[in-house]
């Protein structure tokens, strides 16, 4: 995401063109179709070259900014489970991957960010099927991050780069979008169902929480940028359990809760993220143990809080392969074994499970 994350710019040189941290560099695309302001033709500066990010890049062909689609999955080879993963496009591998949900089967659906597609897996990670391909069209994706099922099975996805909110039915054929309220969603980066069975929307470019009716179609919104209360600044996810609302927001390294309408009740520092990291944080609660879980990518765990943000505990494996690698998006789900926390590790592309057990409810 550019435009969301108020990215004017961007630079590219020898450094990162020969690295391995970048993955999909298509510096190709960027000659084509930015402005170039800057190009090093004296190899003063490892070949830097600087180009301007347009105003609106739906005028950048789709066709231009995607990869691949599902015509280029080879068959062939086998699927892997989510618990193994890794980079790439086949059948449970991975590309940045940004959000996961549970269905009331315990499914896992995983949006794939760099591939532009929603994975389907069962509760022991085995694939299932895959739908959604990149571009501008009514199902198509681009950059899709956030994902919520509801108890009918329907799927929400936030379709960060194409600024909207879209609704897919169980088998995962398209049914409804929404560009949110004005001047529109930029960069919506997740998505959750609350108990009022309205959706809660992080539209993160416009550092606002949109409550979305999805019978009458109504919009509510709260937050501005800022750093005062009910104020936020490159917010990245959000949790609905019982009463509230949990918003992770990241560059002011804060957790903020919410009443449902939006009312601010009370805040507390994550001194784990580093606002000058590039990170993901998300939460899931747990309504009836009354615990919150949240992920630092930046030290590699998931954070255990009370509902007053007290700590309680910390989930950090440090040996292979259990152990997390830049923990993003995390979802809680039932299990025969009781509560199973499934963890999104975007820089190891696979999903870590951990066994929580029996929730015990809390007064």
């Amino acid at each position: 995401m550019l435009q969301a994350n108020n990215i004017s710019y961007v630079a590219i040189d020898d450094g990162i063109r020969k690295g391995d941290f970048i993955k999909n560099l298509n510096e190709a695309v960027f000659k084509s179709n930015f402005e170039q302001v800057y190009q090093d033709t004296e190899n003063r500066y490892d070949g830097l070259a600087i180009f301007k990010v347009p105003a609106n890049l739906s005028d950048v062909p789709a066709s231009l900014l995607q990869k691949s689609t599902d015509a280029d999955v080879n068959t062939n080879v086998p699927p892997v489970s989510a618990f193994e993963g890794g980079q790439g496009r086949e059948r449970g591998q991975f590309d940045k991957p940004r959000g996961i949900a549970a269905d009331a089967a315990g499914n896992l659906y995983v949006a794939d960010l760099g591939n532009s597609r929603i994975q389907k897996f069962s509760p022991e990670g085995e694939f299932l099927k895959t739908f959604g391909n990149p571009g501008t069209s009514e199902g198509e994706l681009r950059e899709p991050n956030g994902i919520t099922v509801d108890s009918a099975g329907k799927i929400y996805v936030a379709d960060a780069l194409n600024h909207r909110l879209i609704k897919f039915n169980a088998d995962g054929n398209f049914e409804k979008q929404w560009s949110g309220p004005e001047p529109g969603f930029y960069g919506p980066r997740d998505v959750a169902i609350g108990p009022n069975k309205q959706l809660y929307v992080l539209d993160q470019g416009r550092s606002r929480v949109v409550r979305l009716d999805p019978e009458s179609e109504n919009f509510t919104e709260w937050g501005q940028k800022g750093t005062g209360e009910g104020e936020f600044d490159d917010p990245t996810g959000l949790a609905v359990g019982g009463d509230r609302v949990f918003v992770t927001d990241a560059a002011n390294n804060r957790i903020q809760v919410f009443d449902l309408d939006g009312k601010f009740i009370r805040q507390w520092d994550v001194p784990e993220w580093s606002k000058y990291l590039w990170h993901y944080p998300d939460a899931a609660f747990d309504a009836q143990a009354k615990r919150l879980y949240v992920t630092s990518g930046w030290t590699n765990e998931v954070l255990v809080f009370d509902a007053d943000g007290n700590r309680l505990d910390s989930l950090k494996p440090i040996e292979e392969p259990a152990k997390l690698d830049n923990p993003s998006s995390l979802i809680l789900a039932d299990a025969k074994s009781g509560k199973r926390l499934y963890v999104l590790n975007t820089g190891g592309a696979r999903v870590s499970v951990f066994e929580l057990g029996k929730s015990k409810p809390q007064k």
